[in-house]
């Protein structure tokens, strides 16, 4: 067995001398020697000598990943739990899960945020307080100064740690280009008893970005990772300042991108999970989820152009419009769009000298108008929401746009349903649109408190961009 993992965008092309894959897709003309190195990925066999070039390109462009492998050096390891006002039995039972996976001689630092009354150590870890509460971003940065580590684990205190779920991320900073790694975070384990809100997270958690390994960039599949738990290289660490303490919310999307931008690979590793407590009450469920969404504005101020709502070529908003509203003018426009881009497409790829580059071309062209009438469907139900309903209420085309949109969001709630039918489909639409609601409801309100209104609109790309 070799030690990478394709992903699901991998594909070879041609008489397998192509390969095309990650996100964006890219695609490399494969020699001799790059041949075997595929055939052996395809196949799952050892790879070949003189691999390593190859399968590094193709790791930094995310159509390959790395397989876990037990770390191959010893690393001194400090973990760091910021907290107010905790249950004290769920933070014991977490301090004692972690002092089992990272070992005697590593560091537990819990950061009591001004709880009252004050957080009591549990055995195995110590805990520093902060007089004043100082934010999850602030709590944090206090705890890594504490510490003197080659590798810091960052795990909030309403997390559930599974046993066996840090080896992995360590296994994967053996490649010096990691600089941090997550794991999935999923709902918590209940049973058919429990209130099914409760159940609704476990079937689709907020923080759950799947069961696909991945490198983490702003615009790829995977834009960002959670802070509920994250492990990262101090040296990186000190190297971006932390975490920006001016953040209450996403402190840590901001890090994560600073990080990649720094020139470190950020990965999400699903083949390790943690599960993370939901919010006892409805009320505290939609106001988390609405404080997120007030964090976009903020994030945008940070980083110009990655907040769009939708980001989109201007043939794919073409396709999108006419899905949602399908009117004879609007059906055409979109079929003229269709075949414009996949014209485009097909002599880039003729000129790359591409076996079958018209039928590469008319698939990936329809594949990503597909993406982005859901891009646009689900920003109809998630960020404008409000103008959505408004919209539907005085027009009929406008209304008819919005439902198909609703049932294109409908039908990829269904998936996760499938994956874990633990509630029936009704009640896990219900709670995904909520949620959707509540973040969307969050994003407007920050977008109107800082007059910063990237989050709330569209964008419009080149049509370079297609494909």
């Amino acid at each position: 067995m070799n030690s990478f993992v394709r992903d699901p965008t991998w594909c070879r092309l041609g008489d397998g001398s192509w390969v095309a894959g990650g996100s964006p897709r890219r695609l490399w003309r494969l020699g001799a020697g790059g041949r075997r190195v595929a055939d052996a990925l395809d196949d799952g066999a050892p790879l070949p000598a003189g691999h390593e070039q190859l399968t590094r390109r193709l790791v930094d462009a995310g159509a390959l990943h790395p397989r876990p492998q037990a770390p191959t050096a010893a690393l001194a390891i400090a973990v760091v739990i910021p907290t107010r006002h905790p249950d004290q039995a769920n933070l014991a039972a977490l301090t004692a899960a972690l002092r089992a996976e990272v070992g005697a001689h590593s560091t537990i630092v819990i950061v009591d945020d001004a709880s009252q009354p004050p957080v009591t150590a549990p055995a195995g870890a110590q805990v520093i307080r902060n007089d004043v509460n100082l934010g999850p971003a602030g709590a944090r940065n206090r705890g890594v100064r504490h510490t003197d580590s080659d590798v810091v684990v960052f795990v909030d205190d309403d997390v559930i740690a599974e046993p066996g779920w840090l080896a992995p991320l360590l296994g994967l900073l053996n490649d010096e280009a990691v600089v941090a790694v997550a794991p999935r975070v999923r709902g918590p384990q209940v049973n058919r008893q429990a209130p099914w809100r409760e159940r609704a997270e476990q079937v689709r958690s907020p923080l759950d970005l799947g069961a696909q390994a991945s490198l983490v960039h702003r615009g790829g599949r995977v834009p960002y990772v959670p802070a509920a738990a994250l492990v990262v290289r101090r040296t990186a660490w000190d190297a971006v300042g932390g975490f920006d303490t001016a953040l209450r919310f996403g402190e840590d999307v901001d890090v994560v991108w600073r990080l990649a931008a720094a020139g470190g690979q950020v990965r999400y590793e699903p083949a390790s999970v943690v599960r993370h407590r939901t919010r006892p009450t409805w009320s505290g469920w939609l106001t988390q989820r609405f404080h997120y969404g007030t964090s976009a504005a903020a994030l945008a101020q940070r980083h110009p152009g990655a907040l769009a709502v939708v980001r989109l070529p201007r043939r794919q908003w073409v396709g999108a419009v006419a899905a949602l509203i399908p009117r004879p003018v609007t059906m055409v426009a979109a079929a003229v769009m269709l075949v414009w881009s996949g014209r485009d497409l097909t002599r880039l790829l003729h000129a790359k000298e591409l076996p079958d580059a018209g039928r590469w071309a008319t698939r990936w062209s329809a594949q990503a108008h597909t993406a982005g009438v859901r891009q646009v469907a689900d920003a109809l139900w998630r960020t404008w929401w409000p103008v959505s309903l408004a919209a539907a209420l005085v027009n009929r085309h406008a209304r008819h746009g919005v439902m198909v949109a609703l049932a294109i969001t409908v039908w990829g709630d269904m998936r996760w349903w499938r994956a874990t039918p633990a509630l029936d489909p009704v009640r896990v639409t219900l709670a995904a649109r909520l949620d959707a609601a509540a973040y969307g409801a969050g994003v407007w309100w920050g977008a109107w408190r800082r007059r910063v209104w990237e989050p709330v609109l569209p964008h419009c790309t080149t049509d370079a961009a297609e494909g």
